[in-house]
């Protein structure tokens, strides 16, 4: 049975003219051939280093004979056996993506071979990322048009160059010393790291040695079938995750003859001699496929799946397969069989010229754009990518750019925020801005909560008898279980640091056998047993393997589900945008890739042009089309055959419309369909100003330009923590302007030339298609969301938001944060290094021999570097990483657990998939150096010293230029800013559970009486604090005017503030801010019109509530040794015990004098609507106090300042709260202070809770309460939903009315009446809603009788509380009738039984 159709996979191809002329241009830089080093990767401390790859030098680059890709400099001679076109082709999105199971079972094996991944190994480790193999087989066709070529050749020689074609084979391996002198190194082969299962030392040192790819003329190559599996010849597999280089796939310098080739246009002349020609004009075509058939994506060893879902799987789409689909392409899509894979792809008319430069060079008037404005370049640092871009866009938007693009960002201005938020009004903004703040943060893995299963969580009902202790117990040692995994983690790292610092010499000779015990003894050992005695076993209490299994086995038992515990936070790299640049990556390179299907190919018979002849024969016999087919696998070769002559057949462009079934290639076209159709509206709607024809995509139109990534180097100034404050800054926005919290400099700190503590940080960042992708994905969004009433709000109609998605393409500009800065700032760096473990694709992780050979004298063999896991992604400095800083009286640490400080660039390269490099700082080595001055997104603005002139370490640029970044404080390792309600118990303050209310009253204004009504948690009335009387508050009796509930809440913490309210000073203030709070506040939501208190004011909640500040791990500490300074300031208390992590015993430990950060907290808002706090007391310890709240001090935005000797103050900087970070160690020093013990998890969340700072509040029951700190995200905390149902449906809204004449007495007291008399009370009432008239009765204690004459009480006792009686009432109107006498004068309250309305508010 023959097997199903190919399938034929498009690809990109670039072709770069390297020239003379090229090397010479000094503004578009061709980079130096930096390749990567593999030497490094040898474990000896004079080779090994943090990163494999160099930055690129472009600080000698031209005139050529200064660069050493041109010339070789030792004898100053041209290399011009290096000059060409290099032709380059860009994989498909379907190889460079991987899989990595969640957990470990047969299930996964099965999912990824249906995947088209490999089978799985001996050995198979699931979760292990991994990538498809790539094509290893890459045929690559040249068409020449001899009538272009110069100079005019013989017919003899002429026929030899029309048609040529080479084979690339990818996977050959080469040794060093099996390559002849003709092999050019940096241009023939590429390095690789070739995986070995046997990596003892002398295979690790070979590494620098292993190249791979090789070119063969077609006419002297064959397969090999005896070695083209061998993988003591070939890379078996390769893929892109084995290649150990992230630029691999792409940069051209790294592979050569492996993913591109070079052609140098040469000849053999009559004479024999090697001649080059001179101008010539080239068409290339490529055809990959895989040379071992079970590597193939479509490979599959059992019918596992459809073609269909592999198609699926592989985020790609046969054309023809949706509307009208032929029976072909259904019966294939069904098939569950193997097919094969080609991939192809062509560039048409390359022009050739030895001696001149292309003329369309888009490197060359980038880079020239980018520095025509001298420091004024179009770099914009932000949070995120929006945020960037929208700060670009608002520093250039008055620059002269092309019509179309200046509209586009003139359109992105107006919709700024609305990348963030969908909302219109001043508030929204504010959400946006606050929504935006958020986002410059990453997340890390906070833990799990476990929640009742069901409705239960969100009802307070309690546990069913006996669950409450097991459900305390699964969260509390779930709780541990992710404190202890956190820490273990983060000494597996600890223990990678000291392997590492070894290796390397950093902690001295490695060969020292002094030098191995003391690392052994102080630090190896010590961190080992550490890490046994957290990990334990299953029989060992309170180790992780004992609470792992704890946590299965009572979540098994308990009705429960899992949550996720908020996430601990680290503050962003700021992210780089530059303006300006088209990235290269084709615009619909993310969407589903379009393939064809062999009989969906362009049919074409063999080509008679003689152009290119001999390339295809009608008799097929003797052509160059004929000679590779009889060399291809018989499997491909119909598929193949008809590619060949696709090529010839598109070379003309345009080709009608293919024939029913058959289609042209993707890329064989102007571009994306969505962006051909917009480029045609355009144009048609804007006759007098079209867009430039788009362009063949397969056509050369001039020498390309396709950064891959930008190398960056920046020198960081640590300006002193107390010279920062967290205050009120200005925002200008769309609305007006607004304020917000963040650090900044303190009013009167002048930085110019004070700041000596400087570093030095560098990066490289990769350029990948993902962020213009997500700004389009954000627009079309908004499309979705938004009506044409709130687009209009902004200016702005659906049609120019839909212009806008459509050719938000023209808007040229790269993105990306600049990673690595706060890695070197804690003295670890991000690079390419060699690991002690490796994991072949699929495998699990085993230990190098070659690491175990090195480290073992020290301790640390094969289970020690197992140990080690996954944590060795960074490096530590140890002795590699100079910073600025020299050990002299004058030197600062380089390490810095916190940043706050300025940043500027001093090197920002762009490098392309060539090699052509731009800088927006001129390398050139000056005594002076320039400098950039980037716009700046408000969380990096520096603020101003004088009006006009940026507050900075540094002057060099005249104002208002700024060259400097400010990055205001944040934590250089994860932390969260814990935000919980809280209650008491035996133990002292801790976090509520979800069946716990943690509110203690409720406070009610009854503006009738002009007083405050206080309700226990459940709703229940308690007392009422009125205006008048005696001087201060007069207060009711408790309970009344209702009985005394049978087991009432403990009113304690109420009775303290009734205390103080009784003060007139303070009532009056307390009802002052409630009055002003009300105002401004969110209205209740709907339904909250069915509460019996709407009638009266909303009712505001008193809760107690915690804050802390915790950190994910122990703090981070020094990892260099070139810099043993201590810290000059400390994330804990320099007192807290220094548990084993590895740490080397040069470092110092820091004096106990040594100050420890503290970091303010902001609690609520007022210009935020979406806040509800109200006000807020401090804990307090004082006998003074003995509520444990300083009640006399009560903080809010709504003070009374013309009050004298007012309670409320206003929240203002001098009296924020402040944080300082903790951690808890999950173990901790025994009793002999050296071995150490685990905590139990009962230990440990007391421990937590006593971290906790406490709040007593008043804040607002429906809206959220947040906490600003300006270092982490906005964090908010709000009640649960049924506390505040549960007690709005006890409350009562009344009254004290009177006295008020009526005709008739009220009726005799009834003693445990419940049911109120109907009718007995007749006054006029509100007569939508439904009252009731609670009646006043003098009962003495024990009495059931009422008496009807108060005798007259003695002076010094209390006035006992009148018992009440609810009566009904009679509704009269008010004409006067003229009733005999006696009339009845009454005093009682009037109580609301039901709401007047359902109010049409919102929320």
């Amino acid at each position: 049975m023959a097997a199903p159709a190919s399938v034929c996979i498009p690809v990109v191809l670039d072709a770069f003219i390297l020239n003379a002329a090229v090397a010479d241009d000094s503004d578009a830089k061709i980079a130096p051939i930096t390749q990567p080093n593999y030497t490094f990767l040898r474990l000896d401390h004079q080779n090994i280093q943090n990163d494999i790859l160099d930055h690129v030098d472009l600080h000698y680059t031209s005139p050529r004979e200064h660069n050493s890709r041109v010339t070789d400099l030792g004898t100053g001679n041209p290399l011009s056996k290096r000059f060409g076109a290099y032709i380059s082709w860009t994989l498909p999105r379907a190889y460079r993506s991987g899989t990595a199971a969640t957990t470990t079972n047969a299930a996964n094996q099965t999912r990824k071979q249906q995947q088209g991944y490999p089978a799985s190994t001996p050995t198979p480790d699931y979760s292990a990322p991994e990538f498809r193999p790539v094509p290893t087989r890459w045929l690559v066709v040249r068409l020449i048009d001899t009538g272009t070529v110069t100079p005019q050749l013989p017919e003899s020689i002429a026929k030899t160059i029309r048609c040529r074609a080479w084979v690339v084979e990818s996977d050959l391996q080469s040794i060093w010393d099996n390559l002849d002198d003709t092999v050019d190194l940096q241009v023939d082969v590429s390095p690789f790291v070739a995986p070995s299962r046997e990596n003892a030392l002398s295979n690790v040192a070979q590494q620098a040695e292993v190249f791979i790819g090789h070119r063969f003329d077609i006419g002297a190559w064959s397969e090999n079938e005896k070695t083209k599996n061998d993988p003591t010849v070939r890379i078996k597999p390769l893929s892109l995750l084995n290649s150990s280089n992230h630029l691999f796939a792409d940069f051209q310098h790294h592979n050569s003859n492996v993913f591109s080739m070079l052609d140098d246009f040469s000849y053999t002349d009559g004479n024999n001699v090697k001649q080059v020609m001179e101008l010539a004009t080239a068409s290339y075509y490529v055809i990959g496929w895989h040379a071992d058939p079970t590597e193939d994506p479509f490979y599959m060893p059992s019918a596992l799946a459809s073609l269909q879902q592999r198609v699926n799987d592989l985020k790609m789409s046969v054309d023809g397969s949706t509307g009208n689909v032929s029976d072909d392409i259904t019966n294939w899509l069904g098939t569950m069989e193997a097919t094969t894979t080609l991939s192809h792809g062509a560039i048409y008319d390359v022009s050739w010229a030895r001696d001149s430069a292309p003329i369309v060079r888009p490197a060359k008037n980038t880079a020239i754009s980018l520095t025509a404005n001298g420091p004024n370049v179009p770099v914009a640092i932000g949070t995120t990518p929006t945020d960037a871009l929208v700060t670009y866009v608002a520093a250039h938007k008055d620059a002269e750019k092309p019509g179309l693009v200046k509209d586009l960002e003139g359109d992105l201005w107006a919709i700024r925020t609305l990348l963030l938020a969908q909302d219109d009004g001043a508030d929204p903004q504010l959400k946006a801005t606050d929504m935006l703040y958020n986002y410059g943060y990453q997340r890390t893995d906070g833990g799990i909560e476990w929640h009742r299963s069901g409705s239960t969580d969100k009802d307070g009902t309690q546990p069913l008898a006996g669950q409450t202790g097991p459900l305390i117990e699964l969260q509390t040692k779930q709780s541990a279980l992710d404190n202890m995994a956190r820490a273990i983690n983060f000494l597996r790292w600890q223990l990678f640091s000291v392997w590492w610092r070894y290796v390397s010499g950093a902690d001295g000779d490695p060969a020292s056998q002094t030098n191995q015990a003391n690392i052994r003894n102080q630090q190896v050992t010590p961190l080992l047993n550490r890490l046994k005695i957290l990990l334990g076993s299953l029989t060992e209490p309170n180790s992780f393997l004992w609470l792992q299994n704890e946590v299965v086995k009572l979540s098994q038992q308990l009705p429960v589900e899992k949550g996720a515990s908020p996430n601990f936070c680290l503050q962003k790299d700021p992210t780089l945008m530059v303006g300006g640049i088209d990235p290269g990556w084709p615009a619909d390179f993310l969407d589903d890739l379009s393939i064809r299907l062999d009989f969906q190919l362009l049919q074409a018979a063999p080509s008679t042009d003689t152009r290119w002849g001999p390339y295809d024969t009608p008799n097929n016999t003797d052509g160059l089309v004929q000679t590779i087919l009889a060399k291809l696998p018989i499997s491909i070769q119909k598929a193949a055959a008809s590619l060949l002559r696709e090529f010839p057949l598109l070379h003309a462009g345009d080709v009608g419309q293919p024939t029913a079934g058959t289609f042209a290639p993707l890329y064989h076209d102007h571009g994306a369909p969505d962006i051909v159709a917009a480029a045609a509206t355009a144009s048609a709607t804007n006759p007098n100003s079209p867009l430039p024809p788009l362009p063949w995509r397969d056509r050369w139109n001039g020498q390309p330009w396709f950064p891959l990534f930008v190398e960056w180097e920046a020198e960081y100034f640590h300006i002193p923590f107390e010279d920062w404050g967290l205050d009120e800054r200005k925002m200008p926005g769309p609305t007006g302007v607004h304020y917000w919290f963040r650090y900044g400099i303190n009013d009167g700190v002048q930085l110019q030339d004070k700041v000596s503590d400087t570093r030095t940080a560098s990066g490289r960042i990769l350029l990948l298609p993902q962020p213009s992708f997500s700004l389009q994905s954000a627009i079309e969004q908004l499309l979705h969301n938004l009506s044409a009433e709130e687009l209009n709000g902004y200016g702005m109609t659906p049609t120019e938001l839909t212009n806008l998605k459509n050719y938000i393409y023209l808007l040229p500009y790269l993105s990306h944060t600049l990673g690595g800065l706060t890695d070197h700032l804690v003295t670890r760096v991000q690079g390419t290094h060699i690991k002690p473990t490796q994991r072949p694709p699929g495998e699990k992780l085993t230990a190098m021999d070659a690491a175990v050979s090195a480290s073992s004298v020290i301790g640390v063999g094969a289970d020690q570097i197992l140990l080690q896991d996954t944590e060795t992604h960074v490096t530590p400095y140890g002795r590699s990483i100079q910073t600025l800083s020299t050990q002299s009286a004058s030197q600062h640490p380089a390490f810095k657990p916190v940043t706050h400080g300025q940043l500027r660039f001093t090197q920002l390269n762009i490098i392309d998939k060539f090699g052509q490099a731009i800088s927006a700082i001129d390398p050139t080595p000056a005594l002076s150096p320039p400098r950039i001055a980037p716009a700046l997104a408000d969380q990096y603005v520096c603020q101003e010293s004088s009006p006009g002139v940026p507050n900075v370490v540094q002057g060099n640029l005249k104002p208002p230029f700024c060259e400097f970044v400010q990055l205001p404080p944040s934590i250089n390792q994860p932390t969260r800013l814990n935000a919980v309600m809280t209650m008491k118990d035996v133990n002292g303050w801790r976090a509520t559970y979800d069946w716990d209310s943690p509110i203690w009253g409720w406070v009610v204004v009854n503006y009738v009486e002009n007083a405050i009504q206080l309700f226990l948690p459940d709703g229940t009335f308690y007392r009422e604090v009125r205006h008048g009387g005696t001087p201060g508050g007069h207060v009711t009796p408790a309970w009344s005017p209702f009985p005394k509930p049978s087991m009432p809440t403990n009113p304690a913490q109420l009775d303290f503030l009734i205390a103080k309210l009784i003060d007139h000073t303070y009532l009056e203030a307390f009802f002052n801010m409630i009055n002003e709070a009300l105002g401004l506040i969110p209205a209740a939501p709907n339904s909250y019109a069915q509460y019996l208190n709407s009638i009266v004011g909303k009712p505001l909640a008193l809760v107690n509530m915690g804050w802390s500040l915790e950190l994910a791990t122990p703090p981070l500490q020094n990892e260099s040794v070139l810099n043993l300074l201590p810290q000059d300031r400390l994330l804990l208390p320099a007192s807290t015990p220094q548990l084993p992590s590895g740490q080397d015993p040069k470092n110092p430990a820091p004096p106990l004098s040594t100050p420890q950060y503290s970091f303010p907290l902001k609690l609520g808002d007022s210009e935020r609507t979406y806040d509800g706090l109200i006000g807020f007391w401090k804990s307090s310890t004082s006998p003074s106090q003995p509520s444990g709240f300083d009640l006399d001090n009560l903080f809010t935005y709504w003070d009374s300042p013309s009050l004298p000797n007012s309670p409320t103050k206003l929240i203002q900087k001098s009296n924020f709260p402040c944080l300082s970070a903790f951690h808890v160690s999950p173990d901790a020093f025994a009793s002999n202070g050296t071995d150490t013990v685990n905590l139990s998890p009962t230990d440990y969340q007391n421990v937590w809770n006593q971290n906790l700072s406490i709040f007593s509040a008043i804040i607002d029951p429906f809206t959220a309460i947040h906490g600003y700190s300006g270092i982490l995200p906005i964090q908010s905390l709000s009640l649960p939903s049924w506390t505040v149902e549960s007690a709005m449906n006890k409350m009562l809204a009344f009254f004290h009315t009177g006295p008020l004449i009526i005709t008739q007495d009220v009726p005799p007291y009834v003693p445990n009446n419940t049911v109120p008399q109907n009718n007995a009370i007749a006054i006029p009432a509100v007569g939508a809603a439904q009252w009731e008239w609670l009646q006043p009765y003098d009962v003495p204690a024990g009495s059931t009788t009422a008496i009807d004459d108060n005798p007259v009480t003695p002076a010094g006792t209390e006035v006992p509380p009148p018992t009440y009686m609810g009566l009904g009432l009679a509704k009269v109107d008010t004409v006067p009738r003229f009733e005999n006498a006696p009339y009845v004068a009454i005093e009682g309250i009037l109580q609301l039984v039901e709401p007047i309305m359902k109010q049409p508010v919102t929320n």
